[in-house]
């Protein structure tokens, strides 16, 4: 049995890694077929009006950020960093955006935080170490800025944060969140006013299960560990908040597969259970909250499903499609409810899916563009849907490649879409 727990954890471990590089929980990722080099690595924010996204240029090794305040779209580039952006690496708070990146995977290896103000944009290192840092995921809330990442410490992998109350001039010494010893992965943060949320799973005595700490002072100072998950086999959480409410879903899959979602109704002191799936296979859930709506989406074998309840208890699902995905997305947005999805179709065809009324009835897809698509998401706010995807193109035969950056807005809710916009 034991041997059994081990080889589905290996396997949720390789699940996990290899979608933070092809975006399953976010934007999303495909090679093209016979091509091994294709990874724009698409991320994209808001903020108020504002869009920002991000990509990696794969010839020069250069991300390349596109802000628009609020339609007119300017590009800047960072220049040198050896990064795939993942699929939590940006955010924003008003006028600035953040993007956390990587800079060589081998010692010596940096987080690079890259800060994007109206003047200009900034760099700062955020760590720089002789072994493996990964997956760095950033979060802000008017001056303060967050950040957590993966570091291997001490023959382990663990958790380490740094916060700034200045808008990232200054940050904190590191902060290791995970316990020393056990080995730590599959990091989740949420921020919401001066609260600040961390989810992950570690090895506890041999067990896999989802922790959890929380501050309720701008990450002045943190709770100790609570372990969330009831059972010994659970991972990959996905943490979400609104006001004091905060939510959590996870992978279980100690008597089957399974989907668990818990809430906790006192900024993250006690917590129940909400609602549980069951499914074939293990999949990342995907977790969006929007004032009272509740929204979870999955996908099982080739059905891409969600389920959204507006009281916490009543949870009402439906099979959203049955294409062959490759990798979906999900935004949540008062009542709107939005899903975005590549079908494995030839060409392949980024499609998205509404629901107006809290998840309760949903319409008809609605097809954005087809092609050799890359990566692919949506972003919604107010009555304005973006949905942004791109392509990756060989020229002379794979020797150099082109990457293209298509964007196409709605203002009517993803009722309809313009024509897409060439960003680059």
């Amino acid at each position: 049995m034991q041997n059994r727990y081990l080889l589905l954890t290996i396997a949720l471990i390789a699940v996990f890694i290899i979608s933070q590089y092809l975006g399953s929980s976010s934007l999303f990722n495909k090679n093209i077929k016979g091509f091994d080099r294709g990874n724009s690595g698409l991320i994209a924010t808001d903020s108020g009006a504002n869009i920002y996204i991000a990509w990696t240029e794969i010839e020069k090794n250069d991300i390349i950020l596109a802000s628009s305040t609020p339609n007119r779209f300017t590009l800047d580039t960072i220049d040198g960093y050896s990064t795939i952006p993942l699929s939590r690496s940006i955010d924003a708070s008003g006028s600035n955006v953040y993007l956390a990146s990587i800079d060589n995977y081998f010692h010596p290896s940096k987080i690079i935080l890259s800060k994007k103000s109206i003047e200009n944009i900034h760099n700062i290192i955020i760590r720089e170490s002789n072994f493996f840092l990964d997956y760095p995921i950033v979060k802000s809330v008017g001056p303060a800025v967050y950040i957590a990442w993966i570091e291997y410490i001490n023959s382990n992998y663990q958790i380490l944060f740094k916060y700034s109350h200045d808008n990232a001039k200054s940050f904190s010494d590191a902060i290791v969140i995970s316990t020393p010893g056990h080995d730590a992965s599959a990091l989740s943060i949420d921020v919401e006013g001066s609260n600040v949320y961390i989810a992950w799973h570690e090895n506890v005595d041999g067990k896999h299960k989802v922790l959890f700490r929380y501050s309720h002072d701008n990450a002045k100072s943190f709770s100790d560990a609570i372990v969330i998950s009831k059972d010994n086999n659970a991972g990959f959480p996905s943490i979400k908040s609104e006001g004091s409410n905060v939510y959590m879903a996870w992978i279980d899959n100690n008597n089957g597969n399974r989907i668990v979602t818990m809430q906790s109704k006192d900024a993250g002191v006690n917590w129940d259970e909400l609602f549980i799936v069951d499914i074939d296979k293990p999949t990342l859930p995907i977790l969006d909250v929007d004032g009272p709506l509740v929204c979870l989406s999955w996908l099982d074998v080739n059905s891409l499903n969600i389920a959204c309840s507006v009281n916490g208890k009543d949870f009402v699902k439906h099979e959203v499609s049955n294409d062959t995905i490759l990798v979906y997305r999900m935004d949540v947005e008062g009542s709107n409810v939005y899903m975005a999805w590549v079908s494995d179709n030839k060409p392949k065809e980024f499609k998205i899916r509404a629901s107006h009324d809290a998840g309760i009835t949903l319409d008809k897809e609605v097809s954005i563009g087809n092609g050799e698509i890359n990566k692919a998401g949506i972003i919604a706010n107010g009555s304005n849907v973006y949905a942004i995807w791109s392509e990756l193109l060989c020229i002379n035969t794979c020797s150099n490649i082109n990457t293209k950056i298509y964007l196409s807005p709605s203002y009517d809710s993803a009722i309809t879409f313009e024509k897409p916009l060439l960003l680059k």
